[in-house]
């Protein structure tokens, strides 16, 4: 999420330069936003979406939430009315990189994922990568697992730089991390770079030269 800006420097010269739209590696940078019912209308079609997510202006994510008094809450409903709106205002999902949606009588999701529509997705089950049970209340586990800044900014920008798509049977649809893979990749990498450390440390106490460096 970036790309070159030209402006005016004070002796007249034109410069480019990279900017960001997000600031992946200072997350109190960035300006964070979280709006309930917040109004869209595009084409005569006014909506209302549950909750939006903002970083810096951007509608990152949309979660809906039906109410559980209601007959017609039903999983199937509210995933629909998500359709609904990507069809009607689609320039809220212009810069989408996920949704959720909770009936509270059903496990909230995330989207999209690569399973059929009749077992769409899978709950984000755990918080800090510990496995939780499924007695755990998931609508706060789906809020905090994903929503907190640090975690929602390496979601952001190490598992969705290059989109991945497959086809679902169905169509087309963007596959993302679920909680199992992204708490499993921090994993791999913090114990790859302990070991590479341990090995630098090993190899310089030991007086063995390291190797030269080489350019790519």
């Amino acid at each position: 999420m970036e790309s070159m800006l030209s402006f005016t420097r004070p002796d007249g010269t034109i410069r480019g330069d990279k900017v960001k739209a997000i600031d992946f590696d200072n997350p109190n940078a960035n300006d964070w936003l979280v709006l309930n019912q917040f109004t869209v209308i595009e084409n005569s079609h006014n909506r209302r979406p549950d909750v939006v997510v903002f970083i810096n202006g951007l509608p990152i994510a949309v979660i809906e939430i039906k109410n559980p008094g209601s007959e017609t809450a039903t999983l199937d409903a509210t995933y629909n009315q998500l359709q609904t709106y990507k069809t009607e205002i689609s320039a809220l999902f212009r810069t989408n990189s996920a949704w959720g949606y909770h009936t509270w009588h059903h496990r909230p999701h995330r989207l999209p994922h690569r399973r059929p529509r009749a077992v769409l997705d899978n709950p984000w089950r755990t918080i800090d990568g510990e496995v939780l049970t499924k007695s755990t209340p998931e609508m706060p586990v789906l809020i905090e697992g994903v929503f907190t800044q640090r975690r929602l900014l390496d979601l952001l920008g190490n598992f969705m730089p290059i989109p991945v798509f497959g086809d679902t049977g169905s169509g087309i649809r963007k596959i993302i991390a679920g909680y199992h893979q992204f708490h499993a990749v921090q994993k791999a990498v913090t114990s790859t770079a302990r070991a590479i450390l341990g090995s630098s440390a090993k190899r310089e106490s030991s007086g063995i030269p390291k190797a030269p460096a080489k350019a790519y």
